[in-house]
């Protein structure tokens, strides 16, 4: 039974990491380009 919750959370956070890494705003690639120029 525990194993589907481990297998969900699993998958959650690797579609949490895919969107965060993905998302075109964030004030991290902001403050990245400001400091590139």
């Amino acid at each position: 039974m525990w194993v589907i919750f481990l297998e969900v959370g699993i998958a959650l956070a690797l579609v949490g990491v895919v969107v965060w890494a993905t998302w075109p705003r964030g004030r991290n690639q902001l403050e990245d380009k400001n400091d590139d120029d």
